[in-house]
C-alpha cells in the first residue's frame, strides 16, 4: 500500500499523485516523473526508464530501447547504434561492426567483411583486397599474392615466390 499524503506534500521522484485517494502511485516502465508532476511522461524515442524512474536516459552506443522502453538491447554484429539511437542500423557494404558497436569500420587491406559483417576475414593466398572491398579479388594469371595481400604481383617482382 502507498502512504497517504497531504495535498501540500509532493510525491517522491518516479511517482505521481493518485486521482482517487490522495496516495502516490509509481510511474510504469517507459515513463518518468519528478516531484510536482501530475502525470508520468513517456520517454522520448531512444530513451528508457524502469518503473518508478525520475528520468528517462539514453541508451549507450551499440544499444537501442526495447519495445517497453524500460531497458536497452544490444545491437547484433553487422549493425550499429550511436548513443540515443532508436534502432540499430545495418553497416554499409564493405564495413563491419562487432556486437554492441556504435559505428562500423572498414577492413584493413587484405581483408574483407565476413558474411554477417561482424568481423574482417583475411583474403586467401592468390587473391587480394583493398580497404572497403566486399570480396577478395583473384589474382590474374601469372600473378601471385600471399594471404591477406592488398595487391597481386608478378613472380619476378617479389623475387622467385613459391606458390
Amino acid at each position: 500500500s502507498f502512504p497517504t499524503r497531504r495535498s501540500s506534500d509532493l510525491c517522491d521522484p518516479g511517482q505521481i499523485p493518485s486521482k482517487q485517494n490522495g496516495t502516490c502511485i509509481p510511474c510504469s516502465s517507459g515513463r518518468a516523473a519528478v516531484p510536482g508532476d501530475v502525470a508520468c511522461a513517456p520517454c522520448l524515442p531512444g530513451r528508457v526508464a524502469q518503473a518508478s524512474s525520475k528520468e528517462c536516459t539514453a541508451c549507450d552506443g551499440g544499444k537501442y530501447p526495447n519495445a517497453g522502453r524500460d531497458a536497452c538491447n544490444i545491437c547484433e554484429g553487422g549493425s550499429f547504434a550511436a548513443a540515443g539511437a532508436i534502432i540499430c542500423t545495418p553497416c554499409a557494404a564493405g564495413t563491419v561492426a562487432p556486437m554492441q558497436s556504435s559505428q562500423c569500420s572498414i577492413c584493413a587491406a587484405g581483408q574483407v567483411p565476413d558474411l554477417q559483417q561482424a568481423s574482417c576475414r583475411p583474403c586467401d593466398a592468390g587473391s587480394f583486397a583493398v580497404p572497403g572491398d566486399t570480396n577478395c579479388t583473384p589474382c590474374e594469371i601469372g600473378q601471385v599474392a600471399k594471404q591477406s595481400s592488398s595487391k597481386c604481383s608478378f613472380c619476378n617482382e617479389i623475387g622467385r615466390a613459391h606458390v
